[in-house]
């Protein structure tokens, strides 16, 4: 038993070391010429006709399409959106595909072969229709409208290969040879790639390189099969869309003006005295007040004549912080969601400018949801195109960009509005669970900087507070019951709340109460706090050191200007450091 046991342990060394004898001789284990199925490849082995197409982009396989008469190809609308054309829209609530231009508006009821504008136009095709709730577009309708990418058909399977790449790397195959599914000899064969054909280089990975062959096929070649890779430009023959925008030569300084009802003449001049630089005021004098696209107004045409009398422009400004108490939810999702209602609100706010004779409208809408960015896009495209008519001034207001806020489709907006204003504060607001400043150096830094990724520097208006908030702290022990309570075990637990005051305020509380504030470089703010009565205040200070550090970055990134929050919360003296910035 033992010699049998010993035999067959020898006879195995004995068959390891011929392997790595001939491995060390140059003999290769035998590749492998299975050729991979192409409906496998591409996840199409449950596909029984050809009225699927995968669509591939870039190289990228990212849903697929449907083949309908006469070999049209249809996309579906998310695709079209992130990858071929973002200027169409879709109404599920009114059964439209709308296409917008900087100077015009398309509409086309979905599953028709009609789109309308200023009179209506028959399409060859049906331009768009609905299949398992999905809205699939034409492609050849999407290149009507504007032709943004290139694109080929290939078969067996189907599949649509758009390219929105402008340079590629391309190598010539110096002879034949095989593109496997991975970087191996023992992978399958994707395809043959013949002598002297090109192939678009992605990656290299080790002794293979990641080709692609035009077709939507990406795998593997060996090095050694390749020539040297050069770049090659890939050209799209389009017309790109050009926004006019209604901008200012000049440094724009913005006052928020904020009302409550209608003001007598004489209050502007009133709340402007001290005031040095300001060239434009924006009352609050608008809200959004039902579903159907209507709004209340305390707008007062004396007030205006008083302002252009000042040598200010108007800009009235809308909010939509209103609630409906039925529906749960802010109007202005109901609102604009829907063409019917989102127009009738464009045509009422034209009008009123018109009326009123405003020379800007300010959009503050700041309670749109994550479902409605893409319709608060096309609300402000659509205003654009009137507001350009008339050569109104179009402003939008922005939060800071995080996360939590990228659906208002920064890019999207600057693109079509004349100027975005930043919102650089409440980097700590009430209700958000920490004592904090509310416009440090940074936040605003960074809250300029990412916009000005997707806005140019011209057209960016950053705005800045003429308050702060008085935080407390207050011992658990002092509490009320309804208080929510913030566990803290260096400090002990305590229930938080705060609220607003303007720079003069601020300061009076700190000097009444025996604080001395200092300097924060990393706020770039003074702070104080104190306590009274077992409750902890904390303070971080906006005033003119802090103001003149933001104006500073502004200047740094040749913003188009200073915004204000708001008229009346600030110490007089503040506006000596924003003169030196606007006349810079």
């Amino acid at each position: 038993m033992r010699n049998t046991t010993t035999i067959k342990k020898l006879c195995m060394l004995i068959s390891l070391i011929s392997v790595i004898l001939c491995i060390g001789c140059g003999r290769e284990v035998e590749e492998n010429n299975t050729y991979m199925d192409l409906n496998t490849y591409f996840g199409m082995q449950d596909v029984t006709n050809n009225e699927v197409c995968v669509i591939i982009i870039d190289n990228v396989v990212v849903g697929r399409g449907i083949i309908r008469e006469d070999k049209n190809i249809y996309i579906p609308y998310d695709i079209v959106r992130s990858t071929i054309n973002n200027k169409f829209y879709v109404d599920n609530k009114e059964n439209l595909l709308i296409y917008s231009t900087p100077t015009q508006v398309f509409d086309s009821v979905i599953g028709s072969d009609v789109y309308s504008s200023d009179v209506a136009s028959k399409y060859e095709k049906t331009i768009s229709f609905i299949e398992n709730d999905v809205v699939y577009i034409s492609l050849d309708y999407c290149m009507h409208m504007g032709k943004t990418v290139n694109y080929t058909m290939a078969s067996e399977p189907n599949r649509l290969v758009i390219t929105t790449i402008l340079n590629n790397t391309v190598a010539t195959v110096k002879e034949d040879a095989k593109v496997r599914y991975e970087a191996n000899n023992n992978s399958d064969v994707l395809f043959d790639a013949k002598s002297d054909s090109e192939v678009f280089v992605l990656s290299k990975e080790g002794e293979y390189t990641k080709v692609a062959d035009g077709t939507g096929i990406v795998g593997y070649i060996a090095n050694d099969k390749l020539s040297d890779t050069i770049e090659r430009m890939n050209t799209i023959d389009y017309t790109p869309l050009v926004y006019e925008h209604n901008t200012r030569d000049f440094t724009i300084c913005l006052a928020w003006h904020q009302l409550g009802s209608k003001v007598p003449k004489g209050i502007l001049t009133r709340d402007m005295e001290g005031t040095k630089s300001v060239n434009a005021i924006s009352p609050t004098w608008y809200e959004i007040k039902d579903n159907e696209g209507n709004f209340s107004s305390i707008a007062s045409k004396e007030y205006i004549e008083e302002a252009h009398g000042l040598g200010l422009e108007v800009w009235g400004l809308i909010s939509d912080f209103r609630y409906d108490d039925t529906s749960k939810g802010y109007y202005i999702n109901q609102v604009i969601n829907k063409t019917s209602t989102r127009r009738k609100l464009i045509d009422n706010l034209i009008k009123e400018a018109i009326d009123m004779d405003l020379d800007g409208i300010n959009i503050d809408f700041e309670k749109i949801s994550s479902a409605n960015g893409e319709s608060f896009v096309q609300f402000i495209r659509e205003l654009s195109i009137e507001c350009r008519k008339l050569d109104i001034v179009l402003s939008v207001d922005m939060y800071v960009p995080i996360e939590s806020n990228l659906y208002y489709d920064r890019a999207s907006v600057g693109e079509a509005a004349d100027y975005v204003i930043v919102m650089g504060y409440d980097e700590h607001w009430a209700g958000c669970g920490s004592a904090g400043s509310t416009a440090s150096i940074g936040f605003v830094t960074d809250g300029i900087k990412n916009t000005l990724l997707e806005v140019e520097p011209s057209r960016v208006i950053n705005a800045i507070p003429f308050y702060t908030r008085v935080w407390k702290e207050i011992p658990e022990e002092l509490a009320g019951p309804d208080d929510e309570i913030i566990e803290d075990s260096v400090f002990g637990n305590y229930a938080l709340s705060s609220f607003a005051v303007g720079m003069g305020t601020a300061k009076s509380y700190l000097s009444k109460n025996g604080a001395t504030p200092v300097w924060l470089d990393e706020c770039g703010q003074y702070y104080g706090e104190y306590k009274k009565d077992g409750v902890t205040y904390r303070i971080w200070l906006e005033d003119e050191e802090s103001t003149k550090l933001k104006l500073n970055v502004m200047k740094e990134y040749n913003l188009g200007g200073v915004a204000c929050w708001k008229l009346g919360l600030e110490e007089k003296e503040i506006w000596t450091v924003i003169e030196e910035y606007v006349n810079k």
